[in-house]
């Protein structure tokens, strides 16, 4: 049976480091039980999560993220927290043979998790399930721990149909402390009745050493999932290096493989992860980018708000014709938002310009045909023709293109041609010269470029459609300024 390698990202693999803005206490301070207990002070946690995916014939794929838990202390040794997942690339986990469809996508959450300081799971509201596996990025950071040299942790898992995600599967953890099973719908089973089918994953943790202020704890992970239709199974090995003085994790290294199998076929989905702490030089760094990044937004939103302050009334009929005629994107776009919004009708005037405005500009704003249609009833079917021929990555076949063009055919400059590109696929094109059988066009690109055509491979567009470069009136003959 051939074995094909292919790499889930983020199984089994976070870990934390805290910044608490209060003095920790040392090793000694702290009671001999709260060794193994995460710290349930107010902090910030951030960790710099990388992933290698080897999906065979010398493909692999990486991702990095960082991810910060924000915690809030509660009673009874409890404390919630949220997380915040920014990836800086991200490969997903879609692979080239179409019969492996565990997947799905990360998402955010500003629900808490609710966990005991050494981990177990109090209440979760909305888990936030990664790429197919039962991981929710909720509260991977927190590993269960206990007082023993070995202890054994088994999860109830189960195979769904992802209602998100175009009918991937994904592997869900079952228990009664999760209140809602975010994104799934149907369970995948062979039974007739569709019954659940679970597995039991099993985790064993061992304290391999400690030194100092870190405990060392290897772990081995199994799913079985022979039960599951498909079959899925998980298996691997993991590092943590837990840190007794600040109370949360150092590193986690895991090793795990994903096990697909259908008849007369298998795949194998090897991954390695490593996640680490990030240092204080990187935190600052991180949070001045994101400060950076903000300042960058509220500026845009201010010169937003500026321009939109800037359009006029839709009652000066000569400064919207300007502004139609003569302006950024970003205005044209504005001034087209207020005439959909205040539903402007009877202009034809108007309705012209912004019809010819739909090829002067390569981006013109969806509302655009529903506002020229309402001011100018008459183009409505010109204007459905032209959401084709105005469009630069447009293609179409010979029904919607007119007469052939042949020597006798007047031809106007900017006059609108549609070229044969392949086969029956034709492309719009504007008229710039011809020489004897040759017309030569100007491409609908962003930046445009002559090409050579015969002329027996054009042909008009279709009768309906006006062209505005016919107009016997030149009111859209200016052009914007290009932004």
């Amino acid at each position: 049976m051939r074995s094909i390698v292919f790499g889930y990202v983020g199984l089994f693999v976070l870990s934390g480091f805290c910044t608490a803005q209060d003095k920790e206490p040392t090793i000694e301070e702290r009671p001999a039980k709260a060794m193994r207990q995460y710290s349930v002070e107010p902090a910030t946690l951030y960790y710099r999560l990388e992933l290698e995916e080897d999906f065979g014939a010398d493909t692999t794929h990486k991702s990095s993220a960082t991810l910060i838990y924000k915690l809030t202390g509660l009673e009874d040794g409890q404390f919630a927290v949220k997380c915040e997942t920014n990836w800086s690339s991200y490969s997903r986990n879609v692979s080239e043979q179409a019969f492996y469809r565990l997947g799905s996508t990360p998402a955010n959450s500003s629900i808490p998790t609710r966990l005991s300081n050494t981990g177990d799971l109090v209440e979760v509201r909305f888990p936030r399930w990664l790429l197919g596996l039962p991981l929710d990025a909720g509260h991977l950071a927190f590993p269960l721990l206990r007082d023993e040299n070995e202890w054994k942790v088994t999860e109830p898992v189960t195979l769904v149909k992802s209602s998100r995600y175009g009918g991937q599967l994904q592997l869900l953890a079952v228990s009664p402390q999760i209140k809602h099973l975010s994104g799934s719908t149907r369970r995948s089973s062979n039974s007739e009745d569709d019954r659940d089918i679970v597995s039991i994953a099993t985790t064993v943790r061992t304290v391999a050493e400690q030194t100092g202020e870190q405990l060392q704890i290897n772990e081995r992970y199994e799913l079985d999932g022979t039960g599951f239709n498909p079959n899925v199974s998980v298996s691997g090995t993991g590092r943590i290096i837990f840190s007794t003085k600040r109370g949360s994790v150092d590193s986690i290294h895991r090793s795990l493989k994903v096990t697909w199998k259908e008849t007369n076929r298998e795949m194998i989905v090897p991954v390695t992860m490593n996640l680490t702490r990030l240092p204080e030089a990187d935190i600052l760094a991180y949070e001045e980018k994101v400060r950076s990044a903000a300042e960058r937004r509220e500026a845009l939103r201010l010169k937003t708000e500026a321009m939109r302050n800037s359009i006029p009334d839709v009652k000066d009929k000569e400064a919207v014709l300007a502004v139609v005629s003569n302006s950024s994107k970003e205005q044209f776009d504005a001034l087209i938002d207020r005439l959909e919004s205040e539903k402007v009708i009877d202009d034809p005037q108007l309705a012209r310009v912004i019809y010819g405005q739909m090829f002067l500009r390569l981006h013109t704003p969806y509302r655009t045909e529903s506002v020229i249609v309402r001011l100018d009833p008459s183009l409505e079917k010109t204007v459905a023709l032209a959401e084709k021929y105005a469009k630069s990555y447009s293609s179409f076949d010979i029904a919607l293109t007119g007469d052939a063009i042949d020597a006798e055919t007047r031809l106007k400059k900017n006059q609108l041609v549609c070229f044969r590109e392949r086969s029956s696929h034709f492309k719009p094109a504007h008229f710039y010269g011809a020489v004897e059988d040759v017309l030569v066009l100007q491409t609908r690109d962003t930046t445009p470029k002559l090409i050579a055509v015969k002329r027996n491979q054009c042909r008009l567009p279709l009768p309906d459609f006006s062209d505005p470069a016919l107009f016997v009136k030149e009111e859209s003959a200016v052009a914007p300024s290009k932004q």
